[in-house]
């Protein structure tokens, strides 16, 4: 472990190039600190009761209450008091499919992401659950989710200028929407309704080429092709009929020949 590192920090997923490349670990790594890599079902039942090791506190990266030995609570609640706003429109937008939004301190180039309830289901947990065969069919079972929002990141203080001028633009909303479900993907949960998810990336690419998102589609104009089918028809009818007509006309040139 680093100097400077005062917990031992931990990843649990499905794989190890999925941990590896989550970013969850942006800030810890940019530290310079260690994490040690979970990708054993058995891991996530394991860390449920392991809090410690040698004295030392163990803390997963994908669970609200990160700490990495730099907390400034002034500059917190500052930054809180600046982004309420953009916050409070989150959670409106989200239509409670969240249990919280806030402030991260665990992101570098993401612009937000999902984390846990320190003592709940993390997303990998979630995930091995929902494919176990006794936990088929429950109903209220999952993850509580907290969307963590990076200050600092040009997505978000683009959309905070234009929230706090226009909250009610329904563009900006797909776009919130659009960022939850990346976020969702990214943190290692899957997007639940598709349909949406794709509608509102059509609309959202509409918007940005410029197009009426409801602009109507052009129906299919099966009459040109049956058309041009029809016209193939009476040429080859054609070509048929007169064909006919050179055969007939030679018959009848040959046949004085042969009475003679």
């Amino acid at each position: 472990m680093a100097e400077n590192q005062k917990y031992i920090y931990y990843i649990t997923g499905e794989s190890l190039d999925k941990v590896k490349n989550s970013p969850f670990l942006q800030k810890v790594q940019k530290k310079g600190f260690e994490v040690i890599f979970m990708v054993d079902p058995i891991d996530e039942y394991v860390v449920q009761s392991l809090t410690e090791f040698d004295g030392i506190e163990m803390q997963s990266v994908t669970k609200e209450g990160l700490k990495l030995g730099d907390e400034d609570k002034d500059a917190e609640k500052a930054q809180e008091e600046e982004f309420k706003p953009l916050v409070t429109w989150f959670k409106k937008s989200f239509n409670n499919k969240i249990e919280k939004v806030k402030i991260s301190n665990r992101l570098t180039s993401a612009p937000c992401i999902l984390v846990t309830g320190q003592y709940g289901w993390s997303a990998n947990m979630e995930r091995i659950m929902k494919g176990a065969t006794l936990s088929s069919g429950q109903q209220g079972m999952g993850a509580k989710k907290t969307l963590e929002i990076n200050p600092r990141h040009p997505i978000m203080l683009s959309l905070k200028t234009k929230v706090e001028a226009d909250g009610d633009n329904e563009s900006l909303k797909d776009m919130a929407n659009l960022l939850l479900d990346a976020a969702l993907l990214q943190s290692g949960f899957s997007v639940d309704d598709i349909d949406q998810f794709a509608t509102r990336s059509f609309r959202t690419v509409s918007t940005g080429l410029g197009i009426d998102p409801n602009a109507p589609v052009d129906e299919e104009i099966p009459d040109a092709v049956e058309e041009e089918k029809d016209e193939e028809e009476e040429d080859k009818e054609e070509e048929d009929a007169e064909k006919k007509e050179e055969d007939a006309e030679k018959k009848d040139e040959e046949k004085p020949k042969e009475e003679l």
